[in-house]
């Protein structure tokens, strides 16, 4: 079955998004102006520290996740890519401490040392980092492999934020989440989502077809990461008042986070079947700009986070307290109902993804190709 959505039906979506009965909004008519402002800056300084238990996570499996749609997109990636070494300034920055200097001016193709796919991965999917032959690649790879690029520590980095400094320590959560909890939505990966985007359209009208590719990838990676909810809402209201106060409350929600950013590895390990045909049957989505679609997919992931929560909570119930779900205990859960719906939810975000990258990918100007 299709559960691909169309445009409508996400722009839908976002509309109501708002009237969730799961939000509990403060009403501030009556707080005088310093109230107010007491009141954003509270919500801002513990939504940053909340932030921290974003700092190592992402939704596991981006290398393989977007070689599977590249793989259905119906577009041929297969021709070769020579290799060339960076030759163009930016004004981003990143961490280029030890050998990611390196690494972000040079191919790293081959390189085994920076798990670029997780080890539970490596059996079926190894070849994605196969090594450059005669200095050359083929496009599926270059896109697929540097899907996984930005998590390898190129956004630890200080003086990006205030906030960052103050509370978080480095901007990797910084620039892979963008959390919402009521009115306030603070730091950007939507913002690293759109300059990849504009510098890998750049690159590619020029002729720089393997950069072009490379930030293409790099882009792919923090609209990934902005469909996992938990990367746009790390709790409920009341969950997020005592998280401060209770070590039980952050150990519960920085496992719950990381047990859903496990389930795309689940998924293509043991429901491959079922996946491959989500991921088939996703239909291009295209938007007026990037601006818009990048706004959409937060809107919509924001959505998803409530249902995905609470069935989450329900299922690990007995130990999520105390640790993190293994991917043995997904199968061992894998036969009840509230798996099944936590399955259907997540296959209707995969879906959602899917089209949205098939849209890109037939967007992309690709020079003598």
């Amino acid at each position: 079955k299709d559960i691909g959505f169309n445009m409508v039906n996400i722009s839908n979506k976002t509309r109501k998004i708002e009237n969730l009965k799961h939000e509990k909004i403060l009403n501030c008519k009556n707080l005088t102006e310093s109230e107010d402002r007491r009141v954003m800056f509270t919500k801002v300084c513990t939504l940053s520290i909340l932030l921290i238990q974003v700092l190592l996570l992402s939704w596991s499996g981006h290398s393989v996740y977007t070689y599977l749609v590249l793989k259905s997109s119906g577009i041929d990636f297969d021709f070769l890519v020579e290799i060339f070494p960076k030759d163009f300034q930016e004004n981003r920055l990143y961490n280029n401490s030890g050998n990611l200097i390196r690494y972000l001016s040079e191919d790293i193709a081959g390189n085994k040392n920076l798990n670029l796919i997780e080890k539970a991965l490596l059996g079926k999917y190894e070849f994605i980092n196969s090594p450059p032959i005669d200095n050359k690649l083929p496009a599926w790879q270059i896109i697929s492999l540097y899907s996984a690029f930005p998590d390898i520590g190129i956004d630890y980095l200080r003086n990006v934020s205030w906030i960052q400094d103050v509370f978080v320590g480095d901007s990797q959560g910084l620039r892979h989440g963008k959390i919402k909890i009521g009115p306030v939505e603070i730091f950007e990966a939507d913002v690293s989502f759109l300059y990849f985007i504009k510098k890998s359209r750049e690159l590619l009208k020029s002729g720089n077809l393997y950069w072009g590719l490379r930030f293409f990838g790099y882009a792919l990676h923090y609209l990934q990461d902005l469909m996992q909810p938990y990367h746009v809402r790390p709790g409920t209201v009341s969950e997020l008042f005592v998280y401060p106060f209770d070590e039980g409350m952050r150990k519960k929600l920085r496992n719950l986070h990381t047990a859903y950013d496990r389930m795309m590895i689940y998924l293509i390990l043991n429901d491959r079947e079922i996946l491959l045909k989500t991921i088939n049957h996703a239909k291009p989505l295209y938007f007026r700009s990037d601006e818009e679609l990048i706004t959409e997919l937060f809107m919509y992931s924001y959505s998803k986070f409530f249902k995905i929560h609470e069935l989450q909570k329900i299922i690990f119930s007995n130990f999520i307290e105390k640790r993190v779900p293994s991917l043995e205990d997904f199968a061992e859960k894998s036969k009840t109902k509230e798996f099944e719906e936590l399955k259907k939810e997540t296959y209707e975000i995969v879906s959602i993804m899917s089209s949205v990258i098939k849209g890109l990918l037939l967007s992309l100007q690709l020079p003598y190709h």
